[in-house]
């Protein structure tokens, strides 16, 4: 199922699945607005699991599914759009990294429950050193190219997620009652 919504979402257009990333956000961002005012523990606790299960749907893409053969390593800062004048499926490929990540960047900073000036930095950190883990496995293992692309793509991508998240919290603060402390 997952590589068939993979494929599915592969072979859209970037416009098509950048709106329906960004109606995903945005319906996020208003039910975890709601659930931080009414339900915080329940919806970190609900992050958390989707957090994971969205780490192994990344294994699953970018690991176990893959065979072994070709593999290689490019440590070339944003060589994927030095490629694309003669690769078009190079900036895809960038593009579809940054789409991978970005539920992590959304999901992981509810999860670790700190304060928006800790869990962001926390959140980029746990994911860029993931992807920079999974890049080095891909390598190991013969499993495809190890690239700085991928791990810029990939932070790139958490990087909006947490962004959504930042603004997230900013609606549920602004929905409070004054006068509440909410919990840490």
């Amino acid at each position: 199922m997952v590589d068939s919504v993979c494929l599915l979402l592969y072979g859209k257009s970037f416009g098509l699945v950048a709106v329906a990333f960004a109606a995903a956000a945005a319906l996020w961002t208003a039910v975890g607005s709601v659930m931080m005012k009414n339900h915080r523990k329940a919806w970190r606790a609900i992050n958390a699991l989707i957090a994971v299960a969205l780490a192994l749907i990344v294994i699953k893409i970018t690991l176990t599914s893959r065979e072994k053969g070709d593999y290689g390593l490019s440590l070339i800062p944003f060589d994927s759009f030095i490629r694309s004048k003669q690769e078009p499926e190079a900036l895809r490929s960038f593009f579809f990294n940054m789409v991978l990540f970005f539920p992590l960047g959304l999901t992981c900073p509810y999860a670790f429950g700190y304060s928006p000036k800790r869990a962001v930095p926390v959140a980029m950190a746990v994911l860029t050193v993931f992807s920079v883990i999974i890049e080095i496995c891909q390598l190991a293992f013969g499993l495809g190219l190890c690239e700085t692309d991928d791990v810029i793509a990939n932070a790139l991508g958490a990087a909006l997620g947490a962004c959504i998240w930042l603004l997230s919290e900013r609606i549920s603060s602004a929905l409070k009652p004054c006068g509440k402390r909410s919990e840490p």
